[in-house]
């Protein structure tokens, strides 16, 4: 049996099966602690990459809430630990995440989706599949179960391959909210158990035999050319 075909045998032998990555989860404390209240979140967590998002730090809702203790808004309030990620204070509007690879299950929870007076607020999250194609989008109004003032509301998304996410709140009558989101959690999608393998390490050793092929082809000796040497 040739090497190769071994080779190929062995691969598939040992796994065919899909490659579990396994759940994720970012509370953003230690992202948190290293950016500090306001801290602009980028490109720093493996992985993702977010735009229009801003580290939120519990009891400190200067950053994370529009107004200060004494008007009466609420402290901001994380679903785990002390953390969360917020909107851009004085430039509300879209966060966005983005994963280096397609993830299933996502999850998150949406802090402090709630109302004051006749205002109320509303949560719009949408995923995308990797062509930018809507998958699905959530929708959810103060008032709604587990929602209110200080409240974690659950977000879960029922598609796969999903590439982004966009995330806003609105309030109705237009005017300043605050809201956070925590705990991100997501599933990225899993891969063939050898295809990594078959991609590189396989044609890399086909490669090398042609090569060794090709070399001793050249240095090969004819019978005629034997008779002629033992003649001389």
């Amino acid at each position: 049996m040739c090497v190769v075909c071994f080779f190929v045998i062995l691969l598939f032998g040992v796994s065919t099966e899909p490659v579990e990555a396994g759940t994720i989860t970012q509370d953003f404390e230690s992202i948190g602690e290293l950016l500090g209240e306001g801290g602009h979140l980028t490109t720093q967590l493996l992985g993702l990459t977010f735009t229009g998002a801003y580290i939120a730090e519990e009891g400190s809702p200067i950053y994370a809430f529009w107004g200060t203790p004494s008007s009466g808004i609420p402290h901001d309030k994380a679903h785990s630990g002390i953390y969360t990620v917020t909107d851009e204070y004085s430039n509300p509007g879209t966060i966005t995440v983005s994963f280096d690879t397609p993830v299933n299950d996502l999850s998150f929870y949406a802090m402090d989706i709630d109302s004051f007076g006749n205002v109320y607020e509303t949560l719009t999250a949408k995923v995308f599949n990797d062509t930018h194609t809507l998958l699905e989008t959530i929708t959810i109004v103060a008032g709604d179960p587990d929602t209110g003032d200080g409240v974690a509301t659950p977000v879960s998304f029922s598609v796969g391959g999903i590439s982004s996410l966009e995330m806003s709140v609105e309030a109705s009558n237009g005017g300043g909210y605050g809201w956070a989101f925590d705990d991100l959690s997501y599933t990225p999608v899993p891969i063939p158990g050898a295809a990594w393998l078959l991609g590189s390490g396989l044609f890399g050793l086909i490669a090398v035999r042609r090569g060794k092929k090709s070399v001793s082809r050249k240095v090969m000796i004819t019978p005629e050319e034997r008779r002629q040497k033992s003649c001389l």
